[in-house]
């Protein structure tokens, strides 16, 4: 199968959500996530697109409660308004089996911004966690290598760091690039909150051994 056989086409959409009160504008929300077209696997392109719209929805919901809460704060307060929030995304990883897309939230009432990783397979449409592509022991090499980055740089880590890397590391926070598996930290983990989101990039080649044969991690999930 070649490549054109299996890239999807991918645009924008998006979703708004601009509440008032008496006539001031409170919040000015844009939600922008990909829908997904795979000529070749339609199938797979309408459940990669349901996935992205599901995840926009639930951002939206989000913004009419703790957004909307902190916007009327603000209004009783006479604050600056409206405050905003958004939601872009982008593709760190095409190929001929897989995609990755992160999508980037920022709101002003926030320190700083948060992240969300999805990896699919494009022959199925699947959402990948990092167990569908590695089995064993993978998660401690993954641990041990962020460790040794962060040795690295020492003084730019809570002091607790081993416990807290160890404690944080949550599978859904990753995404694939062509140099290897990021994994990223939420602000305030690991490191304080101006550091923003830590990511580290693990080398495929380090995870070789812990590699799923890529026919059984398209297999739906019974």
């Amino acid at each position: 199968m070649t490549m054109k056989h299996v890239l999807p086409r991918i645009r924008s959409r998006k979703l708004s959500y601009q509440p008032s009160r008496d006539g001031v504008l409170l919040l000015d929300g844009e939600i922008r996530y990909p829908r997904i077209a795979a000529a070749q696997a339609p199938n797979a392109g309408s459940q990669m697109s349901a996935r992205c719209h599901l995840d926009a929805v639930e951002y939206l919901l989000f913004l009419q409660s703790q957004g909307y809460d902190a916007a009327q704060t603000v209004w009783k307060q006479k604050g600056p308004l409206p405050l905003s929030a958004r939601q872009g995304f982008s593709v760190t990883y095409l190929g001929l089996e897989r995609m990755s897309l992160v999508f980037q939230r920022t709101e002003s009432w926030q320190s700083g911004p948060q992240q969300l990783g999805r990896t699919f397979c494009l022959r199925t449409g699947r959402l990948l966690a990092l167990h569908d592509l590695y089995t064993g022991r993978y998660a401690d090499s993954i641990y041990e290598y962020i460790l040794d980055e962060i040795q690295r740089e020492e003084s730019s880590y809570y002091e607790n760091y081993k416990v807290n890397a160890r404690k944080h590391l949550q599978e859904e926070n990753y995404f694939l690039t062509p140099q290897g598996v990021a994994l990223f930290y939420p602000p305030d983990t690991i490191a304080p909150e101006e550091k923003g989101v830590l990511h580290f990039t693990i080398p495929y080649s380090l995870l070789e051994e812990y590699q799923i044969p890529r026919q059984m991690e398209e297999e739906p999930a019974p």
